[in-house]
């Protein structure tokens, strides 16, 4: 499992799986996360996002829920560290 460091800004990986079908059961692979939530977080990894500004936008108190879904996400090519970090 990649660490997903807290200072650190992630986005869509432009050279992640094209195939609807794979990014539906990654993102439903996600446990962490309600549905919602998991569709959410990709959409807003459009543009570079931190744990931090995440969990801002999710409402969430807790971290861990959103290292571990950006987690795999990142452990599935789908997401990379931003390239302004």
């Amino acid at each position: 499992m990649a660490e997903i460091l807290p200072g650190g800004s992630y986005v869509r990986n432009p050279k992640a799986p094209q195939d609807p079908a794979r990014r539906r059961e990654v993102l439903s692979s996600i446990a962490t996360l309600q549905s919602d939530e998991t569709l959410r977080v990709w959409e807003l990894l459009e543009t570079p996002q931190t744990v931090d500004s995440l969990c801002r936008s999710l409402g969430k108190t807790e971290e861990e829920p959103i290292r571990s879904a950006l987690s795999t996400l990142y452990d599935n090519d789908m997401i990379q560290v931003s390239p302004d970090t």
